[in-house]
């Protein structure tokens, strides 16, 4: 595999995830200065529609993502490409009308109607650009769409700090500022990709029976997706049925924190994509390995940062303090789904078994939806419920990680993944339990522990950092 590149293209992505990430913390961090609690879950609500955008795109995305990947721009059918993205864009924009109307005409808390009758906008909007999007990061120029991410959270960053400094005490205004930019993301991906929708177009049977086979692929991939958002989701939409939409925003505001960091990871998915394609078996099985062992030892770290966090935010947002310590179960989560993305989610495409990545997902969500309804009947509380949630994540890679290896053919630690789960049930223990500088002390000893315990990996790792060049 070509390093370089892939270095190269990552660069560009940590520039474009470190402005989302900017934008992330000044809105977690500095808009519930401004809006009210309720304000700010209405707001958080809107956040959380988005994530589910996918599901209405009906997989034609992942399914033209994984028919060309690995392929050059020079070789790809533009003609095909053209026609099914018309035909996608039409699919969008019904779906928009079915979603927004109703809520128009029958939905009471004129808040909510609002959310999903913008979501809905948003939601054309963005699978519009995604489509394209995903023709880019198929063909090996990741830097294009991680542009279009650059451009669309830089200047909402902007909208952002204007509102903020005009104290805007409505929500409903920083969700127009979010569909703005994004439509100007929106221009962008089309000029970059006008050699594309500049090609002829293909007939109307021609484009149903190709935009059907797309759909026919990446309909497992996108029900994958959406069911491993699902998975969390359940949690969440049992938190704002039941404790309502102060504690949902709360609870959010603590998850949201953890997506700063998976928003990295997500794009070393995207980067590795195409180029794991084009390499060779044995390139994907060494890469498989060393980023395997490589994570086990890094992420773990992460548990040390829950405490200056935690105080840090504590002073700030006071308002949010009895929601913070669900940040220890959110932490596990950032590991573990981190994991997921990046070895997990990845090599199943790579490799083309979609299947088996929509039958984990699936299992995950009934087993989450499980643990949440017994968390919910046991404890009753919003904690329990995400860390339901977070079990069932835990699970998942651990299944996953166990086939993928088996596959690869490459030996599974039982020893470190046992270590693992362990540094994480103190961590969660001692958080929850202690005073904060003495669980963070504790936390440090375990974890300088856990890395002597797993002295063979860190010695293997640092000789495969060293033969890169």
């Amino acid at each position: 595999m070509d390093y370089k590149k892939i270095l190269q293209n990552f660069g560009v992505a940590v520039l474009a995830q470190g402005t989302s990430v900017l934008v992330s913390c000044l809105t977690t961090l500095l808009v519930p200065k401004v809006l009210g609690v309720a304000a700010f879950g209405y707001w958080q609500l809107f956040i959380f529609y988005t994530t589910y955008a996918g599901i209405f795109h009906l997989g034609l995305n992942d399914g033209v993502y994984l028919l060309i990947g690995g392929q050059r721009r020079s070789e790809v059918d533009k003609p095909s490409i053209k026609s099914q993205f018309l035909a996608g864009t039409v699919m969008q924009a019904v779906f928009a009308v079915i979603i927004g109307v109703p809520a128009f005409l029958t939905q009471p808390d004129p808040n909510r109607r609002f959310v999903i009758i913008a979501f809905a906008i948003w939601m054309l909007i963005n699978n519009v650009a995604w489509y394209l999007g995903f023709v880019f990061q198929a063909i090996n120029e990741t830097q294009l769409f991680s542009l279009a991410t650059f451009i669309d959270r830089f200047l909402f960053m902007i909208a952002l700090l204007f509102l903020l400094f005009a104290k805007e005490q409505l929500f409903q205004v920083y969700v127009i500022g979010y569909l703005i930019t994004r439509s100007v993301s929106l221009v962008y991906t089309f000029w970059k990709g006008r050699d594309f929708l500049a090609a002829q177009t293909l007939g109307l049977k021609e484009t149903m029976v190709r935009t059907a086979n797309s759909i026919r692929i990446g309909i497992k991939v996108m029900i994958a997706g959406v069911a491993s958002l699902a998975i969390l989701g359940v949690a969440r939409v049992v938190i704002d049925q039941v404790w309502g939409i102060e504690v949902f925003g709360k609870i959010s505001f603590s998850l949201s924190m953890c997506n700063f960091f998976l928003s990295f990871i997500t794009q070393v998915s995207m980067v590795l994509f195409p180029a794991l394609r084009q390499g060779t078996q044995q390139e994907r099985i060494h890469f498989y390995r060393y980023a395997r062992d490589c994570m086990d030892l890094i992420l773990p770290a992460l548990y040390l940062a829950y405490f200056p966090l935690v105080w840090i935010l504590s002073y700030w947002l006071p308002q949010y303090r009895s929601s913070l310590t669900a940040f220890a179960l959110v932490l596990p989560i950032c590991v573990f789904d981190s994991k997921m993305n990046v070895l997990g989610t990845t090599y199943l495409k790579v490799l083309r078994k979609e299947k088996f990545l929509l039958a984990i997902n699936l299992v995950s969500v009934a087993l989450s939806v499980c643990l949440v309804f017994l968390a919910l009947l046991i404890f009753h509380s919003p904690n329990a419920v995400i860390g339901a949630g977070a079990a069932t994540l835990v699970v998942r890679y651990l299944i996953t990680q166990y086939v993928l290896a088996k596959d690869l053919k490459v030996k599974t630690s039982v020893k470190g993944e046992t270590l693992e789960i362990l540094f994480t049930v103190l961590f969660i223990a001692v958080a929850l339990k202690l005073d904060m500088i003495i669980a963070f002390i504790i936390v440090l000893i375990g974890y300088v522990v856990y890395c002597l315990l797993n002295f063979g990996t860190l010695r293997s790792v640092l000789g495969a950092l060293k033969r890169i060049r």
